[in-house]
């Protein structure tokens, strides 16, 4: 299958509905106000998602170990990303935290090896950072958190084992 359209009349898609698919690229329509746990697990063809407006929560594992990933969109309506959302994705190089989202979960962008710079500039809504939320991003080298200032918590090991970073603000 190299092309899927979700029918706008959607309003729930279950856990798990698209893990190990061949998909090379997504977008997930706004429609969808919550992208559930394990959505795109390990799909390792996967290279690029857009996630459209509308959409609120990223869920439990939804991109974990697509390890071709290197380009998410991610939309200013996003509030909250989830545990493990994100991890282990090696070739994403770059992601931005839009403005409005609040709460980054725990191991939220965990061994994102690959993942050099996290884009905080627009993140004015953040409030926490989640525990072990950038854990063994090995290539992560800066961080700049003062456009976060309603930051209220990084939680224990929020950027543990990042070697390469030198700075953070």
């Amino acid at each position: 299958m190299e092309e899927i359209n979700l029918p706008n009349t959607l309003t729930s898609i279950g856990n798990n509905v698209l893990d190990g698919c061949g998909f090379t690229s997504f977008t997930i329509p706004g429609f969808i106000k919550h992208i559930p746990d394990a959505f795109m697990y390990y799909c390792t063809r996967l290279k690029s998602v857009t996630i459209e407006e509308g959409v609120e929560s990223l869920g439990i594992s939804i991109f974990t170990s697509c390890e071709s990933l290197e380009t998410i969109i991610l939309p200013n309506s996003l509030k909250e990303i989830g545990y493990a959302s994100l991890s282990s994705i090696n070739a994403l190089k770059k992601i931005s935290i839009p403005s409005n989202v609040e709460i980054i979960g725990a191991s939220a962008f965990t061994s994102c090896n690959g993942l050099e710079t996290v884009d905080f500039s627009q993140a004015k809504n953040l409030k926490s950072i989640g525990k072990d939320a950038f854990v063994w991003c090995e290539s992560l080298i800066n961080i700049d958190l003062s456009g976060c200032t309603n930051l209220k918590t990084i939680d224990d090991g929020g950027f543990r084992y990042c070697s390469s970073l030198s700075s953070f603000l």
